[in-house]
């Protein structure tokens, strides 16, 4: 299993690396198109958890929303002279549009459990699976060049160190004699306090050696953002919600009686992946902003 993970994980993680690492418009361009498939391949899972609970919603519209939203956040943040403030009426605009179509699309439906299902399953996956994942493009390209990208990686390794830690901490723990303790037998049989403890070492020696070797690196226009005190604060909210992340995706796994939402080997799919990072990008975004506002 470990072997299959770190098989299929590797070449992931490099090629996302690739797209903070590359300045300028190549990188920014591939982080676009990463971006653009997490987040369609992310939806179209959704949508097939709900389809396993007989409730349609439009799968179509809400992955061009998505893809809307994101090139719309890129074009401002490389092009655009409003800088967030337009990404944020782009948005807006988008969404305005979706609501529309929703709205339009209905007419042509008898009123009933179906149609009312579609109306909220669609605006479900944009709320749950979109809107969080959209502030880790808004920070990495309308955040001051370099520094945005910077947060966003710093943000992405402080939670997957987590999701590690656990896993690592989490299975050797598995193998004792008497095994060890389960945090939530009814939604992850495999998650444990152990594993939590393990993910928190982890994500917070992450956490705390970014910031002590390239805190002046991690601001926001210009202001740095990030001291040791708020490191070490983040990288334990992350880890606890990031596990809470996991935890509701596993309990619309549950609910479907889905094993893995997609079929990445060792991975399971792309919402099993970013399920963490989905509670803690919004906070992560309205964070540094407020600490920009305060210690500028």
């Amino acid at each position: 299993m470990l072997k299959t993970r770190l098989a299929t994980g590797l070449p992931l993680a490099a090629v996302t690396i690739a797209a903070f690492c590359w300045r300028g418009f190549p990188g920014s361009a591939l982080f676009l198109l990463l971006a653009a498939v997490f987040v369609s391949v992310a939806v179209h899972e959704f949508f097939g958890m709900m389809d396993k609970l007989k409730l349609p919603g439009f799968r179509l519209a809400t992955i061009l929303a998505a893809i809307g939203m994101l090139v719309g956040n890129w074009y401002c943040g490389r092009w655009g002279k409003g800088g967030e403030s337009l990404g944020m009426a782009f948005d807006a605009m988008v969404g305005g549009i979706f609501l529309l179509f929703l709205f339009l699309a209905l007419c042509r439906h008898v009123p009933g459990r179906a149609s009312l299902s579609r109306l909220l399953v669609s605006i479900g996956a944009l709320g749950y699976v979109v809107w969080p994942l959209l502030f880790l493009a808004k920070l990495y390209f309308q955040s001051g060049g370099m520094s945005g990208r910077l947060l966003v990686l710093y943000l992405v390794l402080i939670t997957k160190m987590g999701d590690v830690g656990a896993f690592i901490v989490g299975t050797t723990t598995a193998r004792r004699k008497n095994g060890n303790h389960k945090l939530a037998p009814s939604l992850s049989p495999k998650k444990s306090w152990e594993g939590l403890a393990g993910g928190l070492v982890f994500s917070l020696v992450a956490s705390l050696a970014m910031v002590h070797f390239g805190g002046a690196r991690l601001t926001l226009h210009g202001t740095p953002v990030l001291g040791l005190f708020s490191a070490a604060f983040l990288a334990v909210f992350c880890t606890l919600a990031g596990l809470l992340g996991d935890l509701a995706e596993s309990f619309l796994k549950r609910a479907s009686d889905t094993k893995d939402s997609g079929r990445i080997p060792g991975l399971g799919g792309v919402l099993d992946i970013v399920d963490s990072l989905i509670p803690v990008a919004p906070v992560f975004y309205a964070y540094v902003h407020i600490a920009q506002h305060f210690l500028q």
